[in-house]
């Protein structure tokens, strides 16, 4: 992964691992205790998320998105409602677009990271799914690199996605993909 940012979030946005440059994307967040490094809550309420990221509002719009979408069959759960009162009493932002009901699960797009010294890249974010587990892993990289193919879908309907040939060994390792495809830790992704 190094020296790209990558980093794994739960169904709330709450980081729960990440490589230092993945840390190091959210600024401040390194200060922070484990438990309260939240994304979602970081883009919303931060005013450093709306220097870092250039496309703040389409990011943050799809943040939410995701919380809806990774939380969809437990709306109901106190720490969402929790996490959602806060959002929306301290954000109009979030309040809204809570309210608009979208559910997304983005998968990849091009960005601008502004740097503290104020140059500018382009990177290209990469997230799996992993629905099972509740999780996501995001992975930034140097706009162009993509991690996924597509190949024919399978007669099931599940998108038949192979990354194992573009991940590092280590990865592949941690996420044990060296005598299997990736297809049946994504069954989320639509086809």
């Amino acid at each position: 992964m190094r020296p790209n940012p990558a980093y794994i979030l739960d169904r709330f946005s709450n980081m729960i691992a990440a490589n230092p440059e993945g840390l190091a994307l959210f600024e401040g967040f390194a200060d922070l205790a484990p438990r309260e490094r939240n994304t979602c809550r970081y883009l919303m309420l931060d005013p450093r998320a709306r220097a870092v990221f250039g496309e703040w509002e389409e990011i943050a719009r799809g943040a939410v998105a995701h919380l809806r979408a990774a939380n969809a069959g437990t709306l109901e759960d106190p720490a969402l409602q929790a996490l959602v009162s806060e959002l929306s009493d301290a954000s109009p932002e979030f309040l809204d677009w809570w309210g608009e009901h979208i559910v997304e699960r983005r998968r990849a797009a091009n960005t601008h990271l502004r740097a503290a010294d104020g140059g500018t890249t382009v990177r290209r974010y990469e997230v799996l799914h992993l629905p099972e587990d509740g999780l996501r892993m995001t992975l930034w990289l140097p706009r162009g690199v993509m991690t996924t193919t597509r190949k024919a879908p399978p007669k099931r309907g599940l998108s038949s996605v192979r990354i194992s040939a573009y991940l590092p060994k280590p990865l592949k390792r941690w996420l044990n993909f060296s005598t299997r495809p990736a297809e049946s830790m994504m069954r989320c992704l639509p086809v």
